[in-house]
């Protein structure tokens, strides 16, 4: 299952169903999209992996011991203690869905 968790500032499907991601995954099983509601650490503590561009939330997901992918190389500059702890893998276009595919399978 993949779930979606908006971001508190647009916690509302308003703000994506008109996006090219929104429609392109939206009709998939297994998708859902949650509004944060849902406290952040128990969101956090019953998924399998965290991805994003890039969040603080690396933070919050490294504290409670899991990993986060992002593709945004920058992000190196921000999070370095997580990148140290092994809690956050930057990813790029080529090696990411080998990289997540073998995280999963592996936890």
């Amino acid at each position: 299952n993949w779930e979606f968790r908006f971001h508190p500032m647009r916690n509302d499907l308003i703000y994506y169903k008109d996006t090219i991601f929104y429609k392109k995954i939206s009709n998939l099983k297994n998708i859902t999209f949650i509004k944060c509601n849902v406290s952040l650490n128990a969101w956090l503590s019953k998924i399998d992996l965290h991805m994003t561009h890039n969040s603080s939330v690396i933070i919050e997901a490294s504290s409670v011991g899991l990993k986060s992918f992002t593709f945004n190389k920058n992000s190196s500059r921000y999070f370095k203690n997580q990148i140290n702890n092994k809690n956050l893998e930057i990813i790029n276009k080529d090696n990411h869905i080998k990289k997540i595919i073998n995280y999963l399978k592996s936890n």
